[in-house]
């Protein structure tokens, strides 16, 4: 994976819209660095003490803080952990060469980065970008945790947390709760008339249809493959019904463009419930899911409401949670990464042999696996033998000098992070430094408590990256890869068909009566076969093949070099894993699921949404022909149009 990502690419930090708050007790630092922060684009705030700068966070929020140490009354180190415990402000404290402190304490309290003083410009706008960006990362991977890909509402696991909530909220303040759960009608002959790309068109579409019918303080959530929730606080029962109507109306005023020149209006059934305190979460949400069948089986594109239905219908009840299914990945990543440990490779590079070997020890007492080269050169040729988590490299070697190794590194393409170790020297500029694609740098003499820190702030933004790069191409529930990232991987495999002559495969699989399987026993027992179901799979697939989250109750498996029998092969393997797997339903009680699938060899040249039109067809097929089954389509098998 290239280190740079597409979303990084285009950020450009310093903006108007970024607030820094600067905090010293001298006078003439904090107007000679508010110079500086205006000058270079910031919006700059100034405060000449702790106790001002609290008050001035208790007014606005600030983007950073950027604090001297020493100061009368809240020094730096009480003033960053008063701000940890109110505020969302990432923090740069100015220190000296002081015995009173380690560095370590510093970003123990809460500091995202440090400066030494005399405060040299060009370094602390270079950790401030880098800072912003950590905090952007972050926020990122945190939006994406809780959003669906496809709709841009939010996921089935933010629905869970923030129920949990804001039930919590109605029992505390006597305040009213409601539920809305809405399901499209008749999707899968939309998805079988018009495929699953269009379909897919036309949900994110629904989104923002839903997203323009609700107040502020409402939330939806794409819930399955077609059904919706949305949360309603401080909203009886009543209200929630005209609020439904009103989100029933939009939607079927909606025009929805399925294909170049052609629309098509849909409709939705649609349950209400109003929350009792102290129910159980999931019995509120299976009341609404009730009033939903209802709305079902009362001809659809219809409302009802819980409060309408007699007591005699069933709930669904499952006994399950989300935390069953899989814990946030943001919250894993932020809050029990450990970045240290002997899987972490360090190679150092330095034409000193005592500064190489002094290294190598203080990082292998740190945890790391350490290594060594001589010169930029030598440190090239490692990389090419075996990857490296972090090059650490002196600036100033004969040869192949720090800046011109850190070129190469990135024009190589390594997945490498780099630290440069250099002098306050004229010769380059800090900034020359990062732009060669430095990840970080520290001066020499190195202090060792120092590049410690700087080390493990590389590798957390590091693995900030890859967590995001993760979730950007990863279905939240299933952990396969999505729809996006199908389209992606299938215009590539096609290419290289094309290209090599190789043959390619596709499989389409979709689960037998999946529709009557939530409305027995619930869409959160739903969820868990999903989920299980990307399990079963990932187990079945051979290294060069990939799987992915095509809709609701449908997934696609890519398999290169692979001919049409052998793929037929696969599939019986996959519907027989999936035939012999238990999906736990209701409490104690197990049933087992089925599958029909299509498959569909690449004919090298043909439009890839054609090949993808085949596969849906054959598994089409093999719903008509009595589901459970397994049918093949040749280019010659597609009925001419």
């Amino acid at each position: 994976m290239s280190r740079k990502s597409h979303f990084e690419v285009s950020q450009n930090f310093p903006s108007k819209d970024i607030h820094i708050l600067i905090v010293d007790d001298d006078a003439t630092v904090r107007y000679l660095m508010n110079e500086f922060m205006e000058t270079v684009g910031y919006t700059s705030h100034m405060a000449a003490s702790g106790e001002e700068a609290i008050a001035t966070l208790g007014n606005r929020s600030m983007d950073v803080v950027i604090t001297d140490i020493m100061m009368p009354g809240i020094d730096g180190l009480e003033l960053t952990g008063l701000i940890r415990q109110e505020h969302n402000s990432e923090i740069i404290v100015m220190t000296g060469y002081s015995g009173d402190y380690s560095y370590e304490e510093v970003i123990r309290r809460g500091a995202s980065d440090f400066v030494f003083k005399p405060v040299r410009f060009e370094e602390l706008l270079l950790r401030l970008k880098r800072v912003l960006r950590e905090r952007y990362l972050k926020e990122k991977l945190q939006k994406l945790a809780i959003t669906d890909d496809l709709t841009q509402l939010y996921n089935f696991r933010h629905f869970d947390r923030q129920l949990k909530l804001e039930t919590g909220r109605s029992i505390r303040y006597s305040n009213p709760l409601s539920l809305i759960l809405l399901d499209i009608d008749h999707l899968k002959f939309h998805n079988d008339t018009y495929g699953h790309l269009a379909v897919n068109h036309m949900l994110a579409k629904l989104g923002q249809t839903i997203r323009r019918t609700l107040r502020r303080m409402d939330s939806a959530y794409r819930y399955g493959g077609d059904e919706f929730m949305i949360l309603l606080p401080e909203t009886g029962g009543g209200e929630a019904k005209n609020a439904a109507r009103r989100i029933a109306d939009a939607v079927s005023a909606e025009r929805f463009e399925i294909r170049a020149g052609e629309k098509v209006d849909i409709t939705m059934s649609i349950g209400v419930a109003e929350y009792c305190p102290g129910e159980n979460p999931e019995t509120f949400i299976s009341r609404a899911n009730r009033a939903l069948s209802v709305s079902k089986e009362r001809g659809r594109n219809r409302i009802t409401a819980d409060s309408e239905i007699g007591s005699h219908i069933t709930i669904p009840e499952s006994g399950l949670t989300n935390r069953q299914i899989r814990c946030d990945p943001s919250e894993k990543l932020l809050q029990t990464q450990d970045f240290s440990g002997d899987h972490i490779h360090i190679l150092i590079v330095d034409d000193d042999m005592t500064v190489r070997y002094l290294m190598k020890e203080f990082m292998e007492t740190a945890g790391y696996s350490s290594h060594m080269a001589a010169s930029g050169e030598e440190a090239l040729d490692k990389l090419k033998h075996g990857s490296m988590d972090v090059v650490i490299t002196d600036i100033m070697m004969p040869g192949m000098n720090g800046l011109e190794l850190t070129g190469r590194i990135r024009q190589e393409e390594y997945n490498t992070e780099v630290i440069v170790m250099t002098g306050y020297s004229g010769d380059y500029s800090y900034e020359e430094v990062i732009k060669k694609g430095a990840s970080d740098f520290v001066f020499k003499p190195v202090r060792f408590e120092e590049l410690l820190l700087r080390l493990r702030r590389v590798l957390r933004e590091r693995s900030l990256r890859e967590e995001l790069e993760k979730l950007i191409v990863t279905d939240d529930l299933t952990q396969l890869y999505n729809v996006r990232h199908f389209y992606r991987q299938l215009k590539l495999e096609t290419q290289r068909c094309t290209r090599y002559r190789r043959p390619l495969s596709l499989l389409l699989l979709d689960i037998d009566h999946f529709k009557s399987y939530n409305d027995i026993y619930g869409y959160l027992a739903g969820n868990l076969v999903l989920a299980n179901l990307g399990q079963t799979i990932r187990r079945m697939l051979r290294r060069m093949d990939s799987a992915y989250r095509y809709g609701g109750e449908e997934f696609t498996i890519l398999l290169p070099e692979t001919g049409s029998e052998e793929a037929r092969n696969a599939a019986r393997r996959i519907g027989d894993a999936v035939s012999a797997q238990k999906f736990a339903a209701r409490c104690g009680r197990e049933v087992h699921i089925t599958v029909s699938i299509g498959v569909a060899e690449y004919c090298p040249g043909e439009d890839p949404e054609v090949f993808v039109k085949r596969a849906d067809m054959a598994m089409f097929a093999s719903k008509e022909g009595g589901r459970n089954r397994i049918t093949f389509f040749s280019r010659e098998d597609m009925p001419s149009d």
